[in-house]
């Protein structure tokens, strides 16, 4: 039996280890960045770091559902009765001429219109 196969040229050896070593830092580094993308996209859309994302301007004449989510105060149950006020009223339009139209919609006051007014617009 040759010596050179039980015992590797330490070069050999060397090169292997860094090799290895190389190899498990890019996946230790694939491992993270993938946490992270599956961390944010398990975090609600409207929250980072505990804070509310300020929303953009909304129509809620012509706005689905989720983008009047973006309101303050808005979840899904309330944004989908605004939807169906809106289409219930369809006859008139537009349904909603200022944030005060708003308030016949079911949990909707003038407390959270308050809040909402700032993030409404009512162009065409």
């Amino acid at each position: 039996m040759s010596t050179s196969a039980a015992y590797p040229d330490p070069e050999e050896a060397r090169r292997f280890v860094d090799a290895s070593s190389t190899c498990g830092t890019i996946l230790v580094i694939l491992w993270l960045v993938t946490l992270a993308s599956c961390v944010r996209l398990l975090l609600p859309q409207k929250e980072w770091d505990g804070q509310r994302l300020a929303p953009s301007a909304v129509n809620p004449n012509v706005a689905p559902w989720w983008e009047l989510t973006a309101l303050p105060d808005i979840g899904e149950a309330t944004a989908r009765k605004i939807v169906e006020y809106r289409e219930a009223h369809a006859d008139r339009s537009p349904v909603f001429r200022r944030p005060e139209d708003l308030e016949p919609v079911p949990g909707i006051g003038p407390k959270t219109i308050q809040r909402i007014s700032p993030y409404l617009h009512f162009n065409e």
